[in-house]
């Protein structure tokens, strides 16, 4: 899949997030902007781990138990980021790993869904 795919479907997941995640708790104009780049840098890192030399490029970061990993990553940070009372500093760290995983996870589900898929 293309990397141009792999932004758009970031972003688009990156909003329903942040608009999810605001009608919890507020997320000021700095977070949205971490998150922002953030989910950029996950969409297209697997690529960037992984270049896509030639047909047969998806190694251990296009794999299932990267998913797997990457997930575990997100729900533990958005959970941190929701239940416990952090201090900002520790947010402004929090906010942005949750909004990396969950760019990376969406790049691999796409790519899940080619014809080649994810190897195991």
């Amino acid at each position: 899949m293309r990397r141009e795919f792999h932004l758009i479907i970031g972003i688009l997941v990156f909003f329903v997030y942040a608009y999810l995640l605001h009608g919890i708790q507020s997320i000021t104009i700095g977070y949205f902007v971490l998150g922002f780049c953030a989910v950029i840098i996950g969409s297209i890192l697997p690529d960037i781990l992984e270049p896509a030399t030639n047909s047969k490029h998806r190694g251990i970061f296009h794999s299932w138990g990267a998913l797997k990993c990457i997930v575990c990553i997100f729900g533990i940070s958005a959970l941190t980021d929701l239940v416990l009372a952090l201090p900002e500093s520790t947010k402004v760290m929090v906010f942005p790993v949750s909004c990396c995983a969950l760019g990376y996870s969406f790049h691999l589900l796409a790519d899940s869904t080619t014809r080649r898929g994810l190897p195991t």
